[in-house]
C-alpha cells in the first residue's frame, strides 16, 4: 500500500515561477496515507508516526536537521525538539481543556501565547519572540 508520487519543486522558493529552477522530487505514502518519505536530487525527508498516527519524527537529510514531536494521552502535542547537528530546542506546548494556550521554551518561558476574543470572535496570539 506503499504510494509513489512525483512533482516538480522549486530550487528556489523566492525566485519568480517562470524564473526558477526546479527538480522532480518523489513522495512515498504509507497505507494510512501518511507522507513518509521524499527524495530529491542530493536530499531526503522522512517522516515517522506513532501508533496512534500522529507524528512523530521529521528527518531532513539536507541540513542534518531532526525534529521530534511528544503528545499526551490525549493526543495533544506538549512538545517538539529540534536538533541540528550537536545543537539542540524544546519547545513545550501548554494546553487548556480545549485549545492550545501558550508555548514555552526549554527554561519555562512563555514565548508565545494563544487566545481567543469573544466579543470580536477572533483568535489572538502574543509572541515574544519572532523566531520561537
Amino acid at each position: 500500500a506503499n504510494q509513489l508520487l512525483q512533482y516538480p519543486r522549486a530550487l528556489d522558493e523566492n525566485a519568480p515561477a517562470q524564473q526558477s529552477q526546479t527538480e522532480q522530487v518523489s513522495a512515498s505514502y504509507n497505507a494510512q496515507g501518511h507522507l513518509i518519505k521524499e527524495t530529491g536530487t542530493d536530499w531526503e525527508r522522512n517522516w515517522r508516526y506513532n501508533a496512534a498516527g500522529r507524528l512523530s519524527e521529521i528527518k531532513d537529510s539536507a541540513d542534518g536537521l531532526t525534529v521530534q514531536y511528544r503528545y499526551d494521552p490525549f493526543g495533544r502535542r506538549i512538545a517538539k525538539t529540534v536538533t541540528q547537528g550537536a545543537t539542540s530546542r524544546t519547545t513545550y506546548y501548554i494546553n487548556g481543556e480545549s485549545a492550545l494556550m501558550a508555548e514555552a521554551d526549554e527554561e519555562g518561558r512563555i514565548t508565545r501565547a494563544y487566545g481567543f476574543n469573544p466579543h470580536t470572535q477572533q483568535a489572538r496570539t502574543n509572541e515574544e519572540d519572532e523566531d520561537a
